[in-house]
């Protein structure tokens, strides 16, 4: 099962890096997102919602 991040990721056609270059974040922090190798923390989820538009309760919903 694939996550939210890692679905965007697929359909915009972006690598790692160009992601994590998109939303301020290294290459090794979105794979590891992507993966579920790392849980999201609230600065990251924050980015991923203002820059790509993903709703923070699907990033994080322990906090949102």
């Amino acid at each position: 099962m694939t996550n939210v991040i890692e679905q965007l990721r697929q359909e915009k056609g972006l690598t790692f890096a160009a992601l994590g270059r998109e939303c301020g974040l290294t290459k090794t922090a979105v794979l590891r997102h992507c993966k579920g190798e790392r849980n999201i923390g609230a600065e990251a989820a924050l980015r991923y919602h203002v820059k790509l538009g993903i709703p923070l309760q699907n990033l994080r919903p322990d906090l949102y």
